[in-house]
This record gives structure tokens, sequence and C-alpha cells, in this order.
């Protein structure tokens, strides 16, 4: 018997561990496979490629039907997108310190303009000897210039409150 004769012969009479080994299966595949077997329960590796290619070339003629998606779905989804990225972000601003709790940003303000209240209030008993001998025009520069104060030490206790806060 020549070589090729042999070879023939071989490729004509394969066990299924070498069919599974071939098409990159387990052996349990090939057993539950309708691939194509002799009469002795081995296998013809030429009627077994032929049979594989088949199956390949059949399955990419089979179409899959993609549903279409309506414009409500479509703008649900982006809207389900946009908030879990705010998500996200919000997190991230989280962890990384970004953001302020709303009680301390409350608290906050309410000291801020609770001093600004109390200036106010001291503001009449502590410009009232200046103003008694003023005309319109002195009046107005005067009272500009204690707004000015007031405002100051608005302004510098917000400064020493963010400089406390820092620390």
């Amino acid at each position: 018997m020549s070589k090729a004769n042999e070879k023939s012969e071989r490729l004509g009479q394969v066990r299924q561990v070498d069919v599974a080994f071939v098409l990159e299966v387990t052996e349990r595949t090939v057993r539950r496979s309708d691939c194509p077997r002799n009469h002795n329960g081995t296998y013809d590796l030429r009627k077994v490629m032929k049979w594989r290619e088949e199956q390949i070339e059949a399955a990419s003629q089979v179409e899959v039907e993609v549903p279409p998606v309506s414009e409500g779905a479509a703008a649900d989804l982006a809207r389900k997108i946009k908030a879990e990225a705010d998500m996200k972000e919000l997190d991230l601003k989280d962890r990384t310190g970004e953001l302020v709790l709303r009680e301390d940003v409350d608290e906050q303000v309410r000291s801020m303009l609770t001093g600004l209240v109390n200036a106010l209030k001291g503001l009449a008993s502590r410009v009232a000897p200046k103003l008694a001998n003023l005309g319109v025009v002195e009046l107005r520069i005067a009272l500009e210039r204690e707004l000015q104060w007031v405002c100051r030490q608005f302004a510098d206790s917000y400064e020493d409150e963010k400089a406390e806060e820092e620390e």
C-alpha cells in the first residue's frame, strides 16, 4: 500500500478524540452532534470537515430579526444613560470631596446672615451721633461709609469661616 493510500485510509477512520481535537470541541460535543460516522463508530475526517463547512455556511445564512426600537423607548434609554452618567459624576464628586452637604451650607448662610443682621441693628446707635447735624450730601456719604464698614465686617467673617474650614 502506498503512503498516499495509507494516509487516506487513516483520515477515513479517526477516533472521536481526534475529531474533537480538530474541531476544537469536547468529545461529548462530537458524540452528541449529528457528525457523520462510519459503521464501525469511527469518523471519516474528510466527511466531518465537509459537514462542518456546511454547518458554518448554513449558520452564516441565518437571518436574525432585530425588533424595531420605538422612539419612546429610545428616548427612555437615552434618559436612563444620562441619569446613570449623572449619578456616576455625583459619586465621583462625593468621593473626591467636591460635594458639600446642604445642611452645612444652610448653617453657614444662617450664621453669616445673623452676623449681618446684628451689624445692621447696631448701625443706628453707632451712626446716630455722627449724623445729627449733617446735610443731605454729607448724610449720604456717612451712611455709605458705614454700610461699607458693615459689608467689610460681613465679608471678613465669611473669609474667617472659610479659613477655619480649610484648616
